[in-house]
């Protein structure tokens, strides 16, 4: 895995060292939403209040209103079963869409500040409807996904960039659902990861995830600190078929942390 290679050093740095937004909870304090898009309008081609990180090729993105309705393997529009997660996707909001054709890596990114230890919870819903060919996270020369999303801890020394803890949570094509890591490449140790779906799951599903960050961080970073979690300074979106030279899709919506 090469989150480091995908997310430039410089850009990864540059993240850590903006001022990050200040993220409010809302209903109470219940929730910190991430992906509150509002519009399918882009900004510099990325949604408003997101950075674009760049690695390979040229990015395709696009914000699209959610119907009850999925893209099927060929791309054609087909009607979902109320499925896994299906009954909770609301028509009307808004969904991120990543394509990857088989020369392009790129993501995007929020700053936010979240404490683990009140919001431990990381919740989303996403969708593949295509795996980039025989990618495996295992394999540095196939290590490509159709979709990833980074949660970034603050750095725990100097330089940043290389310091900065990240939990990754991915959709791959080979590698077995259930199975954790970090990052062979020399300058990502501090990137793990846990492969939550693989291409037994269904294309163009939507499915509900839902993280306990505090717990896996201290399950996969024993070695940093013991394992207690710093403070969550960002949030990532990714996408990379590059190593394969095939093709990725996947949308993700309804992201947010919560308190339980």
């Amino acid at each position: 895995m090469k989150p480091i290679r995908r997310l430039s050093l410089m850009a990864l740095a540059a993240m850590l060292l903006l001022p990050p937004c200040e993220a409010k909870a809302e209903t109470a304090g219940e929730r910190i939403p991430i992906t509150a898009f509002s519009s399918t309008a882009l900004e510099n081609g990325v949604p408003p209040g997101w950075n674009l990180e760049l690695r390979h090729g040229r990015p395709n993105l696009s914000i699209e209103r959610l119907e009850r309705t999925g893209i099927d393997p060929a791309g054609k529009r087909t009607s979902f079963g109320w499925g896994e997660a299906q009954a909770s996707v609301r028509p009307g909001n808004y969904c991120l869409h990543l394509t990857s054709d088989g020369e392009s890596s790129f993501g995007i990114s929020r700053n936010m500040k979240v404490n683990p230890k009140e919001y431990p919870y990381l919740n989303w819903k996403w969708a593949a409807s295509r795996l980039p060919d025989g990618a495996d996270i295992r394999r540095r020369a196939a290590d490509d996904q159709a979709a990833q999303i980074y949660v970034v801890f603050t750095p725990t020394g100097f330089p940043h960039a290389l310091t900065a803890p990240l939990l990754g949570y991915v959709w791959d094509t080979e590698c077995p659902k259930g199975t954790t890591g970090r990052s062979a490449h020399p300058l990502a140790g501090r990137v793990r990861y846990v492969v939550l779906r693989n291409k037994t799951d269904r294309l163009g599903q939507w499915i509900a995830e839902k993280r306990n960050i505090y717990e896996d961080y201290r399950r996969l970073f024993k070695d940093i600190n013991g394992g207690e979690p710093p403070e969550v300074v960002g949030v990532t979106f990714f996408i990379n078929a590059h190593n394969t030279k095939s093709r990725a899709e996947s949308r993700f919506c309804d992201a947010y942390f919560s308190r339980n």
